[in-house]
């Protein structure tokens, strides 16, 4: 659904990712891990379109998207999380949605039964300003604003930092059942063990700018050799 081949990216003469390669598989979720500073982000923002390759491709269904802006290929129907959330804090959670639904060319109202099935806090608080959200709460929100306009591949940066490990559980069994129900692709950069295992059915492992190891969840509970490895636990 996905591929990645050969990319080089980074910020000015730094080159972060050097040859980096992956493919993600439809209606999987998989989990991109390893130390600060190896070109997770990168590589995320890559793919979205915010870094733009030096070198390789990025293909989306057989499509060619390198160097594409990124409202373009958000219209190709991938979503994105940033580290941070950036939701708009002084409007409303209703109002952080439909301005995803207008920058989607989505109706809100079509899609707001799903979110709100989803995220039921999001219905009960839906006049309360966004900012006024604990850390957690936040992330559901910046979640359930990607989803508006009904991503293909959703792109989770960091979905659990900073957050009480309450809501991480609930965040997890959330995206499990939203990628159950409607066969999304998810690709989430952490660093939580628990949420990876819990939520991700495969590994891939990224160290100076390229992925060096995949693995199955089952692979990592039998063998956690490669999280001590790449994660140094």
């Amino acid at each position: 659904m996905l591929e990645v081949k050969g990319l080089t990216a980074g910020y000015g003469q730094s080159m972060i990712l050097q040859d980096c390669s992956l493919s993600l598989t439809r209606g999987r979720v998989s989990a991109l891990v390893g130390r600060n500073g190896m070109g997770k982000t990168t590589l995320l923002k890559s793919i979205m379109g915010l870094v733009k390759p030096t070198a390789g491709a990025i293909t989306l269904a057989g499509k060619d998207i390198s160097g594409s802006k990124s409202y373009q290929i958000a219209a190709q129907h991938v979503g994105y999380v940033p580290q941070g959330r950036e939701i708009f804090g002084d409007f409303t959670v209703y109002e952080n949605l439909r301005l995803a639904a207008i920058a989607g060319k989505v109706d809100l109202g079509a899609r707001l039964a799903d979110i709100y099935h989803w995220f039921p806090i999001l219905k009960q608080r839906a006049d309360q300003r966004a900012g006024s959200f604990s850390g957690g709460q936040q992330q559901i929100l910046a979640i359930a604003r990607a989803l508006i306009p009904q991503p293909e591949i959703l792109l989770l940066d960091e979905p659990s930092e900073g957050i009480q490990p309450s809501i991480v559980q609930e965040i997890t069994t959330t995206l499990k059942k939203i990628s159950n129900e409607s066969d999304l692709t998810i690709l989430l950069v952490e660093q939580n063990v628990d949420m990876i295992l819990d939520l991700a059915e495969y590994i891939l492992f990224i160290e100076n700018g390229q992925i060096r190891a995949q693995a199955t969840k089952d692979d990592l509970i039998n063998d956690p050799a490669l999280l001590h490895q790449y994660l140094g636990i």
